[in-house]
């Protein structure tokens, strides 16, 4: 089993060990233990930097407990958890983006050819509309099925498809001066 990380310099992590009891620690601890690999790279991937994703994964874990009144077993527990990580992750988006916004700031003045496509993409990506973002990166990062998108999103497929659809194209109109 794998050892639930809590970073003690992060103060959301050490108020949620603070106020957990045994019984929600255990449940923590256990979907920490089963989805944890899935829900971290899905955090980087809404992040895009390692930090963000860990706080994110720390935050969506330790929301669990709190939210499992609300879990209507209509979805998998890991549909559920990637509904959390996304309320979380659209909480502090702003935030992030500032964040970005510095770090691209501070990139080198001649990246490489391959510096380049990936600075225009992760500029392309911090471009697109929160919910063409929501949907591309939950479909064609993350892999997931337009029905698990779907109910993440809470939207209905075809809104689903159409925002992964519009996000490729404009990717693809965007990224052609650098491809």
């Amino acid at each position: 089993m794998k050892q639930l990380y809590l970073r003690k310099s992060s103060s959301t992590a050490r108020d949620c060990e603070e106020n957990l009891d045994a019984e929600d620690f255990a449940l923590v601890a256990r979907l920490y233990a089963d989805h944890s690999e899935n829900l971290l790279r899905f955090c980087f991937r809404l992040c895009g930097d390692a930090d963000g994703a860990q706080d994110l994964l720390m935050e969506t874990i330790h929301a669990a407990p709190g939210a499992v009144k609300r879990f209507s077993r209509r979805s998998s527990v890991k549909t559920w958890l990637y509904r959390i990580a996304l309320n979380k992750w659209r909480e502090g988006r702003r935030t992030l983006q500032r964040r970005q916004e510095l770090d691209r700031a501070h990139a080198p003045k001649q990246p490489s050819r391959d510096r380049d496509l990936v600075i225009a993409i992760e500029s392309e990506l911090a471009n697109l509309s929160e919910p063409l973002l929501e949907a591309f990166t939950l479909v064609k990062m993350e892999g997931l099925k337009y029905r698990e998108a779907a109910k993440i999103l809470d939207v209905p497929i075809g809104t689903v498809q159409s925002r992964v659809h519009s996000a490729c194209e404009q990717m693809r109109e965007r990224l052609q001066e650098v491809l």
